[in-house]
């Protein structure tokens, strides 16, 4: 479901801006959705049978319409503040807003209050996550949105499964013939992109 992104992000940015996309997009966005797709069929010991429909594929793509609508709004209402302020505020307001639902949730019994104060070591991890995974993520995202729009950045955002699995290549999982052939077609689509758009900005 996530690998098919792109496809919302388009749909939106041309509904809500009349967004044209860069020619050669229509073939780019085929290879990086079917190379995501593939990438994921290669999963080494998935169950057979482990994509049956259960109910939660609907809300993963209201999430992606959701995200993309905040990437397109955040640069029409606040792109002059610049990227880093942009990202600042937007995230600022989205943890306030996380905490509110976290202890309304606690509230209701549905998060189980820690047991025992986290380690330096778990501390580490959830600083590692909150800088990197979340704020120099979404300044990252917002700066390139900023650049090359909604749809040509979503496409970017399905080549992270490829850096997903060298990284756990790295850490001694070997990946399955799939997920290196899934992965070349995301680059490879990407790549004929960039070298179409870099000829075209040249003439």
């Amino acid at each position: 479901v996530l690998m098919c992104g792109p496809i919302w992000a388009t749909l939106l940015a041309r509904a809500m801006l009349g967004a044209s996309t860069p020619p050669g997009f229509g073939f780019t966005l085929v290879l990086v959705v079917a190379g995501g797709i593939v990438v994921v069929l290669g999963t080494p010991g998935r169950a057979a049978g482990s994509f049956g429909l259960e109910g939660g594929e609907a809300l993963l793509v209201i999430a992606q319409l959701c995200w993309s609508w905040y990437s397109i709004r955040a640069q029409q209402w606040l792109a002059d503040r610049g990227q880093i302020a942009l990202s600042a505020l937007t995230s600022t307001v989205a943890s306030a807003l996380l905490g509110v639902v976290c202890a309304g949730v606690w509230a209701l019994g549905g998060i189980a209050w820690p047991t025992r104060p986290p380690t330096p070591l778990e501390w580490g991890m959830v600083a590692w996550i909150g800088v990197l995974g979340v704020a120099v993520a979404v300044l990252l995202w917002n700066t390139g949105v900023s650049l090359v729009g909604v749809p040509v950045a979503s496409l970017f955002a399905n080549s992270a499964p490829v850096f997903a699995i060298g990284l756990a290549a790295l850490m001694g999982r070997e990946p399955s013939w799939l997920q290196v052939g899934g992965g070349f077609v995301v680059l490879a689509g990407i790549a004929q992109l960039q070298i179409r758009q870099t000829r075209a900005a040249r003439r």
